[in-house]
């Protein structure tokens, strides 16, 4: 297309709209080298492409899963090329092929909806690079333990040896000479070796190597002679370990490189992918429409707008206008500020749009054809840097769209003849004209010269179109009015503008008296005209509105009856189910607790597992029962008599309307509890009904309550401040919670105080069957103060 007319008609900003809508680099990219194509296949395929991305939008399943998509071409070339990539690189390549597998399996699911959107995604996710560079990296960029043997043994003896240098330098901390020559009981580490602060008159008393020293001078930083040997076979150790995270670094990205062409072709596929579904976003946003493509050459425009006026209002005014056929060349005229310009914007953007693939923000009505070219000449085309004057512009803009438009391409002329002598620019329009009728272009001419308004009614090729104007506001409508020339209305412009009264009826005053009947006679028409084409508009209007409205009423009401009657049906149905078969249940677990608490009691072996074990089984089924009585209580209840809340009372029986079942009220409010069989339900007042048979409370009550599901429990618990049979009351049910919860290590802080507690606890623990191991706490974790007991799962 020819870029001027790109730049005029500013498609470079429905590129950066374009482009916002994308995910990714290369997706935004291919949004701004968007071209439009004058070849009818690739139009009708990349509407289609537009028309399914925007049917996945609008399905209600989710968005194509573009996030995590990265552009990483240039990694992978580096890496075919002999480069090492650093892990963060690694990362990035790895985040994009998993979000590539995401994109390709969730458009293969919908292939029948977007076939050639999961045409598009057919490339290889490389799944054993991802599981390679995954097994070897974590975030955010480590080499992790598990890449390889030998790292992993180096980072155990790197561990070791940390310890050892570690509990050298407590040994003399706790020492007698540490705690006189040293300036804090603290272990630092300067120049990558461990240190320990000493003060600066003590340093002869402490052998050893100085790093550092404070800002004051008053503290040196010492490396003791007795990790001297330890600090070195540490840094050995390091250097090893960074000479394996190098050698897996590398394989690694040999790996991407051997694979170098497979992720270039996944990345582009994914940049179409996204700038597909960009243009699909576009096209939501702007209430757009895929047009009909019409092979005869007409254009048909029905409620078009701008995009750049987006989004559509009421104070947008629609453009409705047909070109092509037996009126190729339309003639637009009117008054000033009357949108004669945005008509011929707006026509030649929408033209682009349409042939670049995009939807079009316009009714489904409307149709397009396949431009060969599109050319236009639209604002001052003055310039002094080139010496033109604005006739000159305009002309050397006309003439090479004289000499470039193809028979069948779009010609947008906007003030035809303007810039110089009226008389002389008019005929020079006329030639003009009709030498593009003779190329069998399409054309659109706004013009202000009565003369072309009189050529045009003549032509058989040619139609005059008015811009309409408001005879009483004096103000233009923006209406765009096919079949009549339109007046300039300069004289009312001039006046509404502030113009002097007296000089505009000095104007007026020089004109003819037969020009004057004539516009008199031309605003009389006008008016009458819009007044028929408004009272039109609002009956069409009103009567498709009241019919539409109508049809998605009855629609609306016969989805909700059906969805209310099958929803209410299955709950009731599935909670029936479930109650029948958890009644039993129910009383066996109940058994089983009560019998497991009197077992415990007596300290029988054995028993807490078993507690544990049913107590997990009654969640489960508290769950399943709870997850299907929400839909139940929901759904239609069955017609009983009501119960008013003055009625109720703590043991009385009532009908559960939504369960269809009778149960015994255990607790009054709203909600109120009731006991349904071996079931606790809230039930909302509303649901509860008279029972439907006389019945009393139930002699018999459960006295063990439905068990809370197992909370997060924190590894940490304190028992300090408690006496010790509190203390070991809280602490079982702590520890069966933490079973419970799959926790495998537990930090108990009871302090150190007299130290009853203390051997209480651990005692505690040497009898507990699920403690495999127990220790004090170590120099950072509390001392004796702490127990750490290993539990087993």
């Amino acid at each position: 297309m020819n870029p001027h007319s790109l730049k005029t008609l500013a498609f470079d900003r429905i590129r950066d709209l374009l482009a916002e809508r994308a995910t990714f680099s290369l997706g935004r990219q291919l949004c701004q080298e968007l071209e439009p194509t004058p070849v009818a296949a690739e139009i009708e395929t990349r509407q289609e492409e537009t028309g399914q991305a925007r049917g996945l939008l609008e399905a209600g399943g989710g968005e194509p899963p573009l996030n995590g998509l990265h552009d990483v071409r240039e990694l992978a070339g580096r890496a075919a090329r002999g480069g090492s990539l650093i892990p963060p690189e690694l990362l990035r390549i790895a985040d994009t092929l998993e979000a590539a597998s995401r994109l390709k399996r969730f458009l293969e699911v919908r292939e029948d909806r977007a076939p050639l959107l999961a045409a598009l995604a057919d490339f290889e996710p490389l799944p054993h690079l991802v599981r390679n560079i995954r097994a070897s990296l974590a975030e955010p960029g480590v080499v992790v333990d598990e890449a390889s043997p030998v790292l992993a043994r180096a980072r155990r003896r790197i561990r070791s040896t940390q310890e050892r240098v570690r509990r050298e330098l407590d040994s003399l901390l706790r020492s007698a000479d540490g705690q006189r020559y040293l300036q804090e009981s603290l272990v630092t580490i300067r120049a990558n070796r461990y240190v320990v602060p000493v003060r600066q008159e003590f340093r002869q008393h402490v052998p050893g190597i100085v790093h550092d020293q404070s800002a004051s001078g008053a503290t040196l930083f010492v490396e003791p002679l007795r990790v001297l040997e330890l600090n070195n076979e540490l840094r050995s150790l390091e250097r090893e370990e960074r000479d394996e995270v190098d050698r897996i670094l590398a394989e690694l990205s040999a790996a991407v490189g051997a694979a170098a062409e497979d992720v270039a072709r996944l990345v582009t596929a994914c940049g179409q992918l996204d700038h597909v579904v960009a243009r699909a976003r576009l096209a939501c946003d702007l209430r757009a429409v895929r047009p009909e493509l019409d092979r005869t050459g007409r254009l048909v425009l029905r409620a078009a707008y701008h995009p750049l006026l987006r989004p559509p209002t009421g104070e947008v005014v629609p453009l409705d206008l047909e070109l092509g056929g037996d009126c190729p060349i339309l003639v637009i005229t009117g008054p000033n500020t009357g949108g004669k310009t945005v008509v011929l914007k707006t026509v030649g953007v929408i033209a682009l749009m349409h042939q670049a693939g995009l939807q079009i923000p316009a009714a489904a009505s409307s149709r397009l054809p396949v431009y060969p070219g599109i050319h236009c000449d639209i604002g001052d085309e003055q310039s002094i840097e080139q010496n033109l004057s604005t006739f000159s512009g305009h002309l050397r803009n006309i003439l090479s769209i004289l000499n470039e438009a193809l028979p069948g391409s779009l010609v947008l002329l906007d003030e035809l003849g303007a810039g110089t002598d009226p008389g002389e620019g008019s005929v020079l329009a006329m030639a003009i004209l009709e030498r593009l009728e003779a190329m069998r272009v399409h054309a659109l001419a706004t013009t202000h010269y009565g003369e072309l308004k009189l050529f045009a009614h003549e032509r058989p090729g040619m139609a005059n179109a008015a811009m309409e104007f408001d005879p009483d506001d004096l103000r233009p409508t923006f209406r765009l009015v096919i079949g009549v020339p339109g007046r300039s209305n300069a004289l009312e412009i001039a006046a509404r503008l502030g113009l002097d009264a007296g000089l505009v009826a000095r104007a007026r005053g020089f004109r003819s008296r037969d020009a004057m009947a004539m516009d008199d006679l031309l605003r009389q028409v006008e008016r009458e005209r819009a007044a028929l084409a408004d009272e039109r508009l609002r009956m069409e209007t009103a009567t498709r509105d009241a019919r539409e409205w109508g049809r998605r009423l009855e629609q609306h009401l016969a989805e909700t009856r059906a969805r209310d009657r099958e929803a209410g049906e299955r709950a009731r149905r599935d909670l029936r189910d479930i109650l029948a078969r958890g009644r039993t249940q129910v009383e066996l677990l109940l058994k089983e607790l009560k019998d497991a608490r009197k077992a415990l009691v007596r300290g029988d072996p054995g028993v807490r597992e078993s507690a544990l074990a049913a107590r997990r089984a009654l969640e489960g089924l508290e769950a399943e029962m709870g997850g299907a009585a929400g839909p139940a209580l929901a759904a239609e209840p069955p017609a009983v008599e009501p119960v008013s809340a003055d009625e109720l009372r703590v043991g009385a029986t009532v009908t559960v309307r939504s369960l269809a079942c009778e149960g015994v009220v255990l607790a009054l409010g709203d909600p109120v509890a009731v006991q349904v069989g071996a079931m606790r339900v809230s039930v909302p007042l509303s649901d509860l009904g008279r029972a439907t048979r006389g019945g009393e409370p139930f002699s018999e009550r459960y006295d063990t309550p439905m068990l809370a599901k197992t909370a997060a429990v924190s590894p940490e618990f304190h028992l300090r401040g408690l006496v010790v049979e509190d203390a070991l009351m809280q602490l079982d049910k702590y520890l069966d919670d933490a079973c419970l919860a799959g926790v495998d290590r537990v930090r108990l802080v009871h302090g150190k105080g007299t130290g009853a507690l203390r051997e209480a606890v651990r005692a505690y623990l040497r009898q507990h069957p699920r403690v495999v191991s127990y220790r004090p706490g170590e120099l950072g974790e509390g001392g004796d103060g702490v127990t750490v007991a290993e539990l087993s799962p």
